[in-house]
């Protein structure tokens, strides 16, 4: 029998407000890590859960990146629209 060794990660997802975001904060979840949703506006992400955590900020902002990633070890980035 096999077990499940995987360890709950932080992950970051950039775009998470998109549809290829949102599928990747769901699975994320479901596999159960630690998730950080980063977007632009919070009212646009619906998804609630207790082990993710809304992070509203520009990824064209260098400091907002930055504090995003502090404590994270894994990353996605989500379909990002330009502007």
């Amino acid at each position: 029998m096999q077990v499940n060794t995987i360890k709950k990660m932080n992950i970051l997802i950039f775009g998470a407000s998109g549809d290829t975001g949102h599928e990747l904060v769901s699975q994320a979840l479901i596999q159960d890590h630690f998730v950080t949703a980063f977007v632009r506006d919070p009212t646009k992400f619906q998804l609630k859960h207790v082990s993710l955590r809304i992070f509203k900020g520009d990824v064209t902002d260098y400091r907002n990146v930055e504090d995003a990633v502090t404590r994270c070890r894994a990353f996605s980035i989500g379909r990002i629209k330009s502007v």
